[in-house]
């Protein structure tokens, strides 16, 4: 009779050790993979996100201080840009900017609908609606009614920081001097926003910012040349 051979129990159990091994090294990469890419994924995802809300706020920011009737401050018929009192076009607070520009392009005094504003409330970036408070007291932007609308997704992405920080217009590239009474002043704004979302087992940060130029300068009209600096 012919004798049969195989392999012994402890070839089978080597073997079986070494096809664990192997499987879990696959599985290490593959899952190693994933993660990469969810991760990739979400960061492509939070900067869309960021930079979206970065031009809705940076575009509107570039029109405050607009005025139909602004041709009057050069000519010396008004002494006064309803939109931009008494010397800048917006006002900044902490995590806040307000502003107002002429919407309906009349040429009138501000109303309700032409006033302007986003702030960073519990983590989320919020901007003004008509009829709502006009400020950047927080508390009162959070107890507003009709409140102020949120525009970005607290359930996608938490906003860490929300700041705005102007130039201010008292070097000659900011200050240009119109004629003997007039000031043209000349206005940046950085705006800088950190946020971050949640991906598979990690934490992912995105910085952002951006520096505008106020399109509506600033008119400074006095006889009086320490009257029209800009400031």
């Amino acid at each position: 009779m012919l004798k049969q051979s195989g392999f012994s129990l402890i070839e089978l159990m080597i073997a079986m050790a070494i096809g664990i091994f192997a499987l879990l090294a696959i599985s290490t990469v593959m899952t190693n993979n994933i993660q990469f890419g969810k991760n990739t994924i979400d960061l492509l995802k939070l900067n869309q996100t960021m930079r979206s809300t970065m031009n809705i706020i940076s575009d509107d920011i570039r029109r405050a201080g607009y005025w139909n009737n602004a041709s009057k401050l050069l000519d010396g018929s008004a002494t006064q840009n309803p939109h931009a009192y008494p010397n800048s076009p917006v006002t900044i607070g902490t995590n806040c900017i307000i502003f107002s520009y002429d919407r309906d392009n009349v040429g009138d005094t501000v109303n309700d609908s032409e006033k302007f504003g986003y702030a960073l409330i519990n983590n989320t970036i919020y901007m003004r609606t008509p009829g709502s408070y006009y400020g950047c007291d927080p508390s009162l932007i959070s107890s507003s009614n009709p409140a102020w609308q949120a525009i970005t997704d607290p359930a996608k992405i938490k906003v860490t920081t929300f700041t705005f920080t102007k130039t201010a217009p008292t070097d000659s590239s900011h200050q240009v001097s119109y004629n003997s009474s007039t000031n043209i002043c000349i206005t940046d704004i950085k705006i800088e926003i950190n946020a971050e979302t949640k991906s598979i087992n990690s934490i992912i940060k995105q910085p952002i910012q951006k520096i505008i130029r106020i399109r509506n300068d600033t008119i400074r009209t006095d006889t009086a040349s320490t009257s029209r600096v800009c400031a």
